[in-house]
C-alpha cells in the first residue's frame, strides 16, 4: 500500500465524524467475476464494510444514521446497529486469493493482508472511543470489556498492549488528513 492509501485508510474515522450520513448503496446484482450474488448481506461480510460501520458506531459526535439503498424500486431504511460486526470476522479478497495476485505479465506477486492495516484503525477507534468515555464509567467499562470482540481476527490483536489515555487521540490525530473537521468536531466533546 502506498503512504497516500495508508493516510486514506486511517482516515476513515474522521471522515465518518465529519458526515451528516452513511449512506450504503447495495442493490441486488450478481459479480462479474466470481459470478455470486451481491447486496446487503455481502456488504455486512466484507471487512471494509465493517470497518466503515464499525468507525460509524465507534465516533462520538451525533447519531449519525446509516442509511440502505437496496436499489429503485426499495425504500431507503436504516442499518440496525446489531447488524455491525467485527471487522476482522470480514472477508477480504486478498485473504480469498491467498495474499498472492497475477500482474499483467502473468507473475505472481504476493500481497499485504488488509486486516493489518484494520487492525490499526480499529484500535485506534477503540482507544479514542475508550478515551472518550472515562467520565462515563459505565460507557467506558463497555467499551474495554469490548475491546476483543472488536479486534477479533485481526492479526496482532487483541493481546495488543492498551494505550495510554492522553496518546490515542495525538496519534490518530497524526494519521488524519482530514484533520480540520475532526479538530473542529472534537472541540465540541464533553471532557
Amino acid at each position: 500500500m502506498t503512504a497516500n492509501m495508508l493516510l486514506a485508510i486511517h482516515s476513515i474515522p474522521a471522515y465518518v465524524a465529519c458526515s451528516a450520513l452513511m449512506l450504503i448503496l447495495c442493490p441486488p446484482v450478481t459479480h462479474q467475476e466470481l459470478q455470486s450474488p451481491l447486496g446487503l448481506g455481502s456488504w455486512l461480510d466484507r471487512a471494509w464494510c465493517r470497518l466503515e460501520s464499525t468507525a460509524l458506531m465507534m465516533q462520538t459526535q451525533s447519531d449519525i444514521p446509516a442509511v440502505v439503498c437496496e436499489g429503485p424500486h426499495t425504500a431507503p431504511y436504516s442499518l440496525s446497529p446489531h447488524l455491525v460486526k467485527p471487522p476482522g470476522a470480514g472477508s477480504c479478497s486478498c485473504c480469498r486469493l491467498g495474499h498472492v495476485i497475477v500482474d499483467m505479465n502473468g507473475n505472481e506477486r504476493t500481497i499485504p493482508c488488509d486486516k493489518r492495516v484494520i487492525g490499526e484503525v480499529v484500535d485506534t477507534m477503540l482507544a479514542v472511543r475508550i478515551t472518550h468515555e472515562a467520565q462515563d464509567l459505565t460507557a467506558w467499562r463497555f467499551w474495554k470489556a469490548t475491546r476483543r470482540y472488536w479486534l477479533q481476527g485481526l492479526p496482532a490483536y487483541p493481546d495488543a498492549p492498551q494505550h495510554a489515555q492522553d496518546g490515542a487521540t495525538a496519534r490518530l490525530d497524526a494519521r488524519l488528513p482530514a484533520r480540520e473537521c475532526f479538530q473542529e468536531r472534537r472541540r465540541s466533546w464533553p471532557t
